[in-house]
């Protein structure tokens, strides 16, 4: 079976990026379990995915040093490695010391039939 390479090239540009922008002490606050994408909070939801859709990898980062970052990757690939379509699902919040003051604390987003 042949490597790969683009399934794999993208696995080492999300490494590379987690190495160099990543702090030790960020881990993801959502999980991948199977073709879900699992957030307990802020907010709290579950992204269920296509079945050919595979779970490609996620990073945490502190994005312009004001809000906290975290990027998932599904991805539907052939047995060679080529992608042919990708979702990129991020979430993203201020710093607690970088929170501006006339915004509330929480805004509430719904989706679909939880839309508010």
């Amino acid at each position: 079976m042949r490597t790969p390479i683009i399934f794999l090239s993208l696995l080492l540009l999300i490494l590379a990026v987690a190495c160099f922008a990543q702090s030790p002490d960020l881990k993801n606050l959502r999980a991948a379990k199977g073709n879900t994408l699992v957030s307990d909070s802020t907010p709290k939801l579950k992204l269920k995915f296509g079945r050919d859709f595979k779970y490609a990898g996620g990073q945490t980062f502190i994005l312009y040093g004001v809000a906290r970052a975290e990027q998932h990757f599904y991805v539907d690939a052939d047995r060679d490695g080529r992608i042919s379509s990708f979702y990129w699902a991020e979430f993203e919040g201020y710093l607690p010391e970088n929170f501006p003051q006339s915004l509330p604390a929480m805004i509430a987003v719904g989706f679909g039939k939880n839309q508010k």
